[in-house]
């Protein structure tokens, strides 16, 4: 028996990724670390989340880069196809499977005046590749992140870039950029200013009223300028005639100034390492931020070694050597003491390549500018290095790393106090027009894993640039994003495809259990991998609830699988069915907001859905707490006493059964039945109140109502009255509906009411 041209082209479109094989067998667990510095916004500051104990095989996906491309003159080069780029990785020649070149359309008109929000433009791409399962897809908007040092940037840097920023900002808004503000403090934290956001006008006020730091070029001159006039005590042991005597002048000059050197060192030492750390940090945080990432850092350098001032002190003491006649052996014992310093140069050199390392794998370009280069200051001696008796120790210059931390992620530098616009149009052109190019590595890895990359094109005349290193980012890492750039912006992933139902079921006036209903089609899915006969995927569901400061009270995070046979497709898809999950969350007092995020894995299709409890305020009138319809009613046989919770999800309550899910469909003609919860208020003297049920159609207005039920009340009534309801209904047309429970007072004093939106369908012929 032929299968039917439906089940050929479902076969068809599954099969593309035929052997690719995931085993995800073990639950993720997340958890929240604590939270960056808060500003002054409103919005509840972002959170990262993380499942560490997740386990992945994935036998096939691909890897992702961006690549800038220019020729002689700076100009971006177009329309550049997989066969004119040569990739290597970790020194090995990789065919580059698909090139996408991203062009970011700018509007003709002229850019509106500063502060002022001109309509968004909308990016396209140029022969666009979306893989399926493996690599996220291509966000929409660039994300442009101001991230200011004010542990080692004084005011006059800000106030040197302050106009052209300005502009080049207005500039950014041309090619559909959202922004945020950060800024680094001293003690290790970071503080976000501006959430990511559209608005330039908050960007622009907030760096009005930025305060520039304490240290940095200004700061870092006028140490070594103490350093010079505490060595300027070797002059009043020249005039001594005794040698000896000159000697312990000498010597005992050199060893204050020494320990003088090494006090500054340790100082410059502790707050390069929490500058450290407030990288390791904001990273992390920028990790899970979406859009594609660019990073101006805003700094004068850093030293995590403290060296610049001992490799100062000892091009001082070659000098001094030299022009006092000072005996060569006192240059060898001073500058002994300060070897083991000086060792830690080695070690000290892997925190740049750490920023490096967490930069890539969060997917950040950086550029740098620092336009208080102390270089012109020092004048020649900018270029002393150490002599021979510092036994081969090497100091490369602040600079430079500085330097090789933009170039290495990508980016590019500039340490001058002039031109910054040439900085500034190359990041207009590089947000503009870039290529991302796909290499297949192989299998996903468990932990977080870094490959060397170079991308060359086959013309040599042609610039290009990308960043050093591809950070092999593990499966669950990725989820872990996904889900966590949902939640903290959840106003950039609606639900689009997800339907949610949330069924709030109170306890008391102060505690309420929450039940989260999901469903996502059948046909909406798109596999995570296939075989022959069967088709995999993946939900991955997560929720944070938060206070009114945005601390958080609870999270969880659950992974649903999916096996379907491709045989079962056609039937599944024609009858609408869904993957359904069930949650009932205890929602603690003190919650403000519940967000939940929805991930499926094989198109990366991610919504956010945001709940917030009903307000109870102080209050004498009954209010609707709520109002809960069953999709499915069913009689039991052993009748429950109180309500309960299945393991599915549903509700048992007396002899009833209901079922729930987030699907709101009814025939034409049956029964609505469910229960609602009235909330009455501890001292509410009446004796009776009553319950009304409308049905409205939307777009027509009333339809039909049940005639009010007065519920009589015992002197001692219960904060929560929980009752069944159950509504026949005849011939209704197909359409939107709302069933509304209104609950009041005879005398019209109180009333109160509730929707529950539905749909309902004609019966199919039987």
């Amino acid at each position: 028996m032929k299968p039917d041209s439906r089940e050929v082209r479902v076969r068809s479109r599954y099969r593309m990724l035929k052997g690719l094989i995931v085993s995800l067998g073990v639950a993720f667990l997340f958890f929240t670390p604590n939270l960056p510095s808060r500003s002054q916004e409103k919005k509840p500051p972002p959170q990262i989340m993380r499942f560490p104990s997740a386990q992945s095989r994935v036998e096939v996906r691909l890897g992702q880069i961006e690549v800038f491309v220019y020729d002689k003159k700076g100009n971006p080069v177009p329309g550049l196809k997989p066969d004119d780029f040569i990739l290597t990785v970790d020194g090995h020649e990789v065919p580059v499977k698909y090139v996408d070149e991203i062009v970011t359309e700018a509007p003709t008109r002229q850019p509106p005046e500063l502060g002022i929000k001109p309509k968004a433009a909308k990016g396209r791409i140029i022969t666009p590749y979306r893989p399926s399962g493996a690599v996220p897809p291509v966000t929409p908007f660039n994300t442009f992140i101001i991230l200011y040092d004010q542990s080692h940037t004084g005011g006059l840097t800000f106030r040197t870039i302050k106009s052209q920023l300005y502009r080049f900002l207005n500039r950014l808004m041309r090619v559909n950029t959202r922004f945020m503000l950060v800024t680094l403090d001293p003690n290790g934290d970071f503080k976000v200013l501006n959430s990511l956001t559209p608005s330039l006008s908050d960007i622009l006020e907030n760096l009005d009223h930025l305060s520039a730091g304490t240290r940095g070029a200004s700061y870092l001159v006028d140490r070594l300028t103490l350093i010079d006039r505490s060595m300027e005590g070797i002059t009043t042991c020249a005039p001594v005639d005794i040698p000896t005597a000159r000697t312990t002048c000498v010597r005992t000059v050199l060893r204050r100034v020494s320990r003088q050197v090494l006090s500054l060192a340790q100082e410059e030492r502790r707050i390069s390492l929490n500058m450290l750390k407030s990288f390791e940090h904001v990273f992390e945080f920028l990790a899970h931020v979406p859009g594609r990432k660019s990073i101006l850092l805003i700094s004068e350098g850093f030293d995590p070694s403290g060296n610049v001032y001992t490799d100062y002190f000892s091009s001082l003491v070659r000098r001094y050597v030299n022009d006092y006649n000072i005996p060569p052996q006192i240059e060898v014992d001073i500058l002994r003491d300060l070897r083991i310093e000086l060792q830690t140069y080695q070690t000290e050199r892997r925190s740049y390549e750490e920023i490096v390392d967490r930069a890539n794998s969060a997917h950040l370009t950086i550029y740098w500018i620092n336009p208080s280069t102390p270089q012109s200051l020092f004048g020649a001696e900018a270029d002393i290095r150490p002599t021979v008796s510092t036994a081969g120790a090497t100091f490369d210059d602040i600079q430079y790393q500085m330097i090789g931390i933009a170039e290495d992620t990508g980016g590019v530098a500039w340490n001058a106090p002039t031109g910054f616009n040439r900085l500034f149009n190359q990041i207009y052109k590089d947000y503009s027009r870039y290529y991302l190019i796909s290499f297949d590595l192989g299998r996903i890895p468990e932990s977080l894993k870094y490959h060397k990359i170079k991308i060359r094109t086959k013309r040599p005349e042609l610039r290009v640039r990308h960043r050093k290193e591809y950070a092999d980012v593990p499966w669950s890492q990725r989820i872990s994003r996904q889900l966590a750039a949902a939640i903290d912006f959840s106003e950039l992933y609606p639900p689009k495809k997800v339907m949610v139902q949330f069924h709030p079921l109170w306890e008391n006036l102060d505690r309420l259990k929450l039940h989260v209903s999901i469903a996502y089609p059948i046909k909406a899915l798109a596999p995570l991998t296939t075989t022959a006969d069967r088709l995999y995927d993946e939900i991955h569901v997560a929720w944070i609830a938060r206070d009114r400061k945005g601390d958080i009270l609870d999270r969880g995070y659950e992974r649903l699988p999916i096996q379907i046979p491709v045989n079962n497709l056609n039937k599944l898809e024609k009858a609408r069915a869904a993957v359904q999950y069930s949650k009932v969350l205890d929602i603690k007092p003190g919650t403000h907001r519940l967000y939940l995020g929805v991930l499926e894995a094989g198109g990366w299709e991610t919504s956010a859905i945001v709940w917030e409890p009903p307000s109870i305020k102080k209050r004498s009138c009954p209010k609707v707490g709520s109002v809960i319809l069953g999709s499915e009613i069913r009689m039991m046989n052993n009748p429950v006493d109180r309500f309960q919770w299945t393991k599915e999800g549903h509700i048992l309550y007396k002899q009833y059964q209901i079922r729930l899910n987030a699907y709101h469909v009814y025939a034409d003609t049956g029964q609505f039945g469910g229960f609602y919860q009235i909330l009455l208020p501890r001292d509410f003297n009446r004796s009776s109140f009553y319950i009304r049920f409308r049905l409205i159609r939307e777009g027509q207005g009333l339809l039909n109502e049940v005639p009010p039920t007065t519920i009589k009340l015992a002197q001692q009534h219960p904060p929560v009255l929980t009752n069944f309801f159950l509504l026949p209904y005849h011939n209704l047309a197909p359409g939107a509906y709302r069933l509304q429970l209104v609950a009041g007072t005879p005398d019209g004093n109180c009333m109160d009411t509730a929707d529950v939106t539905l749909n309902v369908e004609k019966s199919p012929p039987s």
